[in-house]
Parts: C-alpha cells; structure tokens; sequence
C-alpha cells in the first residue's frame, strides 16, 4: 500500500500543527501505524477485552476505526470474548451453548 503524504520529517510535531491534520491525514496515521495500536474495549469480570485496528476509513465528517473484532459475524468468535463471557461453543455445529458452566 502507497501513502500519497509523507510523515517523515526531520522535526517534531507541534500539537497545533497535529490539530490542523485533514481528516484524510489522520485516517492515514491509523492505517499507518494500526500494528502499533491496540484499542481497549472494557472490561468483563477480570478480563480486559482489547482488539487491533483493522482498518480507518473516513465515514462523512470523522474517521472511523474499524477493530479487527468489528470483522467477525458475532464478536464471540474472538476466544478472549468468549472466555470473558464463560460461554463456550459447541464443538460439532460451532453455535454457542447457551447453559455453559
């Protein structure tokens, strides 16, 4: 994947000039740098439930972040979900058991 902005300057950022970046410029930094980001979700029982970012795309006038637990059809296909709501699936037809102890 090609970045028509070039992040690579000699100097730092001041946070003025971060407050000015495009909407564009910003969704880019997430694409960019989304290996570096884990985004916190909250917490269920004694376990912190967390997701990377998938993708960043512009949605009308903000930039969505898309989680790579937003890719799943139900976000108890993701074992730290499943193991935070103690539900466990069946392990023929995969469907979840709903009396799980």
């Amino acid at each position: 994947m090609t970045y028509d902005y070039d992040f690579k300057g000699s100097r730092e950022l001041t946070p003025v000039e971060i407050k000015d970046f495009t909407l564009e410029q910003l969704r880019l930094i997430f694409e960019i740098r989304a290996a570096d980001i884990d985004v916190f979700i909250g917490i269920h029982g004694r376990v912190c439930l967390s997701s990377e970012i998938e993708s960043a795309c512009l949605n009308g006038a903000i930039v969505q972040v898309n989680l790579e637990t937003a890719a799943l059809d139900d976000v108890l296909e993701d074992e730290s979900f499943q193991y935070a709501l103690k539900q466990e699936r069946c392990p023929t037809c995969g469907e979840l058991l709903e009396d799980a102890a």
